[in-house]
């Protein structure tokens, strides 16, 4: 537990330093994103496992954006605007079926898919794969006009590296069936893909001004608030998860499953949940839907500490050296812009021609 505890205080104020120009309230935020987003791992570990054993997970992931919806409606319920609910909110209803409709459908699908994978592969390994979410990302992004810097893609290289390592090592470390494992690897993976592509396109509703194949601006290239893109997201969200789960799960079952203990236990996963969904918006207009990926990945170094520590899973040496080798990729990609900056910035002074190409 010491143990653990030291590698959360270490990665946290990693993070603080990382984003030292970002302000306090993006600090803040991106650190309180890395808690809620291993807390909801963690706990579906624990969920989903001896003594408790509720292998639910489509049920429980339906549960989790129900309460992402509640909290958006509470929110704009106190703030008089429930209108930001209406698919006319958005000013076009050709720009809520290109983005909102696959956000609906890729949102439900990468939760599910990622609590599917917990319960497959553990939380740690799961969160080892999920490392390559901003490799992931960065590709989508720039096939869909937001552009990156060489610096950029040399973060995304690097990564790549550290993702083959972790491929090479999963296989040999993990335990069990290989049907069970070729599974779990599998959602793990689909839920990356997903997740990257919800982020992507939350992230081209919130600024649309960054994506240069935008033909069709917003109220005019007007970005929308965070809440605003959740309160357009959560029904059919949470409108598809349900049905996923009716078609997938025995919801029945699942009720008679029930105990007060795993109740309580559901309740704090959705706690968890919600707040990171709702930090992971926010995180996503400061920063962009690159960096917020590469932040969220630095849960991995916390989740698989706890993992081993205290849920006593085994975590392969090679996964672990992949792990560091995408942690530094992921963190040229964040200080790319500054540099990026900085050479232009000399180059300038030198009167040549800029240093770095975008």
């Amino acid at each position: 537990m010491l143990f653990a505890s030291l590698v959360a205080i270490l990665t946290l104020g990693w993070i603080c330093i990382i984003l030292r120009t970002r302000g306090a309230a993006t600090q803040a935020c991106a650190c309180a994103l890395i808690i809620s987003l291993t807390s909801t791992q963690l706990l579906m570990k624990v969920l989903m496992t001896a003594p408790f054993n509720f292998r639910f997970p489509a049920v429980v992931s339906t549960l989790h954006l129900a309460s992402a919806t509640l909290g958006t409606l509470l929110f704009w319920a106190i703030y008089g605007d429930l209108r930001k609910f209406l698919p006319q909110s958005l000013g076009s209803s050709t720009r809520y079926l290109k983005y909102v409709a696959p956000i609906a459908c890729s949102m439900p699908l990468s939760i599910i898919f990622n609590n599917q994978a917990i319960a497959h592969v553990g939380a740690g390994m799961n969160a080892v794969i999920g490392t390559l979410t901003p490799v992931t990302t960065a590709l989508l992004s720039n096939l869909l006009g937001r552009q990156l810097h060489i610096q950029a893609w040399a973060g995304v290289f690097v990564a790549s590296v550290g993702a083959i390592i972790i491929t090479i090592g999963e296989t040999a470390g993990l335990v069990g069936s290989h049907s069970i494992i070729a599974a779990g690897l599998a959602f793990a993976i689909f839920a990356v893909l997903f997740r990257s592509a919800k982020v992507v396109l939350q992230d081209m509703l919130l600024a649309p001004a960054d994506y240069t194949g935008e033909s069709e601006p917003l109220k005019p290239l007007e970005a929308l608030h965070p809440m605003h893109v959740w309160a357009l997201q959560a029904p059919p969200s949470l409108a598809f998860a349900a049905l996923y789960t009716l078609a997938t799960e025995d919801v029945a079952d699942a009720w008679l499953s029930l105990t007060p203990a795993i109740a309580l236990l559901i309740l704090c996963t959705c706690i968890a949940s919600t707040a990171l969904n709702v930090l992971g918006m926010y995180i996503i207009r400061d920063l962009g839907a690159g960096s917020m990926q590469i932040i969220g990945k630095l849960n991995t170094i916390i989740t698989v500490a706890v993992s081993v520590s205290m849920l006593k899973e085994m975590i392969p040496t090679s996964v672990l050296g992949g792990t560091s080798v995408v942690l530094l990729g992921v963190a040229i990609f964040e200080n790319s812009p500054k540099m990026c900056q900085k050479l232009n910035l000399q180059a300038t002074e030198k009167q040549n021609e800029p240093a770095c190409i975008a």
